[in-house]
């Protein structure tokens, strides 16, 4: 939980890798991207083990909301 960051709208924090697109489909064609995004640890979680530490007193995203959902991307491979 400590490695949260808050974040504007369009921004991005992380690693990008390069990733091959063979490593995911193995024949030409179009393909969808579904991407969602779940929280892990739940607010009873935090009221429990974690009451006195400052982390409680954030707006933690917890498996309690709603999943994100990405917009869908579309990708053709050739080959």
């Amino acid at each position: 939980m400590y490695q949260f960051v808050k974040l504007a709208p369009g921004r991005f924090y992380g690693l990008a890798g390069d990733l091959k697109v063979s490593d995911i489909v193995s024949k030409p064609g179009e393909y969808d991207i579904d991407v969602t995004y779940n929280s892990f640890i739940s607010r009873s979680f935090i009221k429990e083990f974690l009451a006195h530490d400052p982390i409680s007193k954030f707006p933690v995203w917890t498996m309690e909301q709603p999943t994100i959902t990405a917009p869908r991307i579309r990708i053709a491979v050739e080959r």
